[in-house]
């Protein structure tokens, strides 16, 4: 993969969180518990990602790959 796959896939996580948590009209405990929920598998997935590209290439930068997701 390269430098533009990363920053894509970063963005695509990115975005998906972002959207995750803009409010719903009349939005109830259960909704709040779904986002919630949307949010950690998001996280979960750019953890994953992370650790699969740093396996692929050593020079890949973690840190950078997930400030770009949204997870400092």
């Amino acid at each position: 993969m390269t430098k533009k796959d990363y920053e894509w896939i970063a963005g695509v996580i990115l975005y998906n969180r972002n959207q995750s948590g803009l409010p719903i009209d009349g939005e109830t405990k259960e909704d709040k518990a779904m986002i919630a929920g949307y949010r950690v598998a998001l996280n979960d997935v750019a953890y994953m990602l992370a650790d699969s590209m740093q396996r692929d290439n050593p020079r890949f930068d973690r840190a950078r790959f997930m400030t770009a997701c949204g997870l400092d």
